[in-house]
C-alpha cells in the first residue's frame, strides 16, 4: 500500500460523496435518474462479471488477482470506474447544486489518474494487458 494510492482513494470518495449528497432539496430528473440507473447496471454487471475478491480499491493489483477482458471489459477496459461516473453524474443532476456538480467533475481527473496507476500495475503484472489496452478502450468505447 502507497500513500500516494491512498490519498487518490481518499480524493475519489470525497468527490464521489460531495457529487450525491444532497445539499439541499434532492429533485429527482429523469436524465439523471436514468443514468445512475444506468450506471448502477453497468457496476452490478461488473461485479456479477468479476470474480469476488479479483478487485480492490488501491489502483495496484493483488498477486492472485487474473485478467479479465470480457464481459464488460470486453467494452472498456475500467467499467467500475465509468459505472461510477455515470452514477455520480446522475444523483448529481438530481441534485442540482454547484458541490453536486464539482463532486462529478472532480471524479473525472481522479479516476484518470487512478486508472493510471493501476494500469502501470496491470501492464507489470500481465504481459498480455498491453494487447488488450491497444484494442480496448479505457472508458468510453471506440475513444481514448
Amino acid at each position: 500500500m502507497n500513500a500516494t494510492s491512498v490519498t487518490v482513494v481518499a480524493a475519489q470518495y470525497a468527490a464521489g460523496t460531495l457529487a450525491v449528497v444532497p445539499w439541499r432539496q434532492w429533485r429527482p430528473d429523469p436524465a439523471g435518474l436514468a443514468a445512475a440507473g444506468l450506471g448502477l447496471a453497468l457496476l452490478t454487471w461488473t461485479l456479477l462479471h468479476n470474480r469476488f475478491g479479483n478487485w480492490r480499491i488501491l489502483p495496484e493489483v493483488k498477486a492472485e488477482a487474473r485478467l479479465i477482458t470480457d464481459g464488460p471489459y470486453r467494452l472498456v477496459r475500467h467499467p467500475m470506474y465509468l459505472s461510477v461516473l455515470i452514477l455520480c453524474a446522475g444523483l448529481a443532476a438530481c441534485a442540482r447544486d454547484w458541490p453536486n456538480l464539482v463532486g462529478a467533475v472532480a471524479l473525472i481527473p481522479i479516476l484518470i489518474l487512478k486508472t493510471r496507476r493501476e494500469e502501470v500495475s496491470l501492464r507489470v503484472r500481465f504481459p498480455a494487458y498491453d494487447a488488450y489496452a491497444r484494442s480496448t478502450s479505457a472508458f468510453v468505447p471506440g475513444l481514448w
